[in-house]
């Protein structure tokens, strides 16, 4: 992902916005779907996906009920369904 692709990713209210928190949201998948189970900042950190994107493609996958999130203290532990 370009660094101006990460940029729109972040932005709020608009189209365009949530058209790329879609894509962050399909780079995570296709993350999990080539390395199976992982943790979350491993993800993070092998995408180089700013904080607040990755966050709002997790959220766009689990609002669309396509991962298995396992929260064991502080550690968050991702996985396809």
């Amino acid at each position: 992902m370009t660094d101006t692709a990460k940029r729109k990713a972040t932005a709020s209210g608009t189209d365009s916005g949530i058209h790329d928190i879609g894509s962050v949201a399909g780079e995570i998948w296709r993350y999990l779907e080539a390395n199976g189970p992982q943790a979350a900042d491993t993800i993070k950190r092998k995408t180089k996906l700013p904080s607040d994107a990755f966050f709002a493609g997790l959220g766009w996958l689990a609002r669309e009920g396509k991962v298995v999130i396992d929260v064991d203290g502080k550690k968050i532990q991702l996985a396809l369904k």
